[in-house]
């Protein structure tokens, strides 16, 4: 599983889309990425739930 990507405005997704579009989708980029690292988090949370203190070193909007 890929944690970064980068986004430049000549690759393949972006090349032809309007800055609005592009915009758009760097947003849809992000959700799915904070998604996705929720979706690890969660579970791994669960087993520390025992513990008074967890600490994650993720920042989510």
């Amino acid at each position: 599983m890929q944690h970064t990507v980068d986004i430049c405005d000549n690759s393949k997704v972006l090349k032809d889309k309007s800055p609005e579009e592009k915009k758009k989708y760097i947003e849809k980029l992000c959700d799915d990425k904070s998604r996705e690292v929720g979706a690890c988090i969660g579970p791994a949370m669960l087993s520390y739930q025992d513990k008074r203190y967890i600490m994650a070193p993720y920042k989510f909007k």
